[in-house]
């Protein structure tokens, strides 16, 4: 793999190759865009690209780092490259949220503080990758910030997010922002279709819910999304509605916390697959579709089978109503980032969306 197979990101792939022939001008990068559309796959290629080193006919490998990056890639079968490719590389330390609470904790930016103060082993620089960079605390983001702010020469920094929102200005505004966009439908269909085996029903609900994420959409196309959909909305929304209480708002609390509280997101009790972020996003794109056929837009509609419960909510509520109801679910993202109380921000969601 390398930086020309990451798929319909051309504004930021010229950024980046640009970089390269410019000899890294700055060592701090800012990958933002949507979830599942390439920052981490262009991200360590990029790295690959800085460290490559370069292979003669023979295969043997020649221990000269490239000057300036002017191929703008790398080539994929040096020692530098492989190491990469395979989480080798003593020169690149690749952090994801590790504490319980899924943030990314000062105690890491400690740690690449260390390392910074090192030569790098063998590559002409050592890299240092935050994924979901806005799950650093915020003592670590204050950290992360003097490191920004006196950067090594030979280290490089990459920040990865889709919510750079919750990311703070100072950081931000010391990196070189890569906007990543989402993926056109038709290309996100075709690879569905090439690598899949899809229903036509499947296939076109699977590309609208993506919203333009392939990651996404590989992920769903492997599961019986369009089914286990039906059975989320039918247990949180569409069946408890009517005989809603006190009792019944935390027993759907509970069942939603238990999407949330699994350890490994790709096993549910039911075996299904479905990860909490799909079950906000199908809220989500319920009461997105029930605003669209309000306006006058049911040609656009997501959960096009559910037409019928969608028409029913929408003589039932105001668009003032459905967008209280939309923004109730959006904000409860923010409510668990900042530690609130699960049950009770599931609870307040449920009253709001059911009521």
């Amino acid at each position: 793999m390398a930086l020309k197979e990451v798929i319909s990101q051309g504004v930021a792939l010229r950024l980046l190759k640009e970089s390269l022939k410019q000899k890294i001008g700055t060592n701090s990068f800012l990958f933002f865009g949507p979830g599942g559309v390439g920052k981490s796959y262009a991200a360590r290629n990029f790295i690959k690209a800085i460290n490559c080193t370069v292979s003669n006919p023979t295969g043997i490998d020649h221990p000269i780092p490239l000057k300036d990056g002017s191929n703008g890639d790398s080539c994929d079968s040096c020692i530098s490259c492989r190491r990469i490719d395979s989480n080798l590389s003593p020169d690149l330390l690749w952090l994801k949220p590790q504490t319980d609470e899924g943030s990314i904790s000062i105690d890491s930016v400690r740690h690449i503080q260390y390392l910074m103060a090192l030569k790098p082993y063998e590559a002409g620089k050592r890299a240092f990758v935050l994924e979901d960079a806005h799950s650093l605390t915020g003592e670590a983001q204050d950290a992360l910030l003097k490191v920004l702010e006196e950067p090594q020469d030979n280290s490089i920094f990459i920040l990865i997010t889709s919510k750079p929102h919750l990311l703070r200005q100072t950081v931000i505004s010391r990196c070189q922002r890569i906007r990543f966009s989402a993926i056109p439908d038709a290309i996100i269909e075709e690879i569905l279709s090439n690598e899949f085996t899809l229903k036509r029903d499947d296939l076109t609900f699977v590309n609208n819910f993506s919203s333009g994420s392939l990651g996404d959409a590989k992920r769903l196309a492997g599961m019986d999304i369009f089914l286990n959909k039906n059975s989320i909305l039918d247990t949180f929304i569409i069946s408890p509605r009517k005989k809603i209480s006190g009792d019944g708002l935390l027993e759907l609390a509970n069942e939603l916390k238990s999407f949330r509280k699994r350890e490994d997101p790709k096993v549910s009790a039911g075996g299904c697959g479905i990860e909490f972020k799909d079950v906000i996003r199908i809220f989500l794109s319920f009461f997105r579709d029930i605003i669209m056929f309000k306006i006058g837009r049911s040609e656009a509609l997501i959960n096009f089978d559910r037409a019928l419960e969608i028409e029913r909510f929408s003589r039932e509520y105001e668009l003032d109503e459905l967008y209280a109801k939309l923004n109730s679910i959006m904000e409860l993202e923010n409510l668990l980032l900042q530690n609130a109380n699960e049950e009770l921000a599931f609870i307040g969601m449920f009253e709001e969306i059911l009521n």
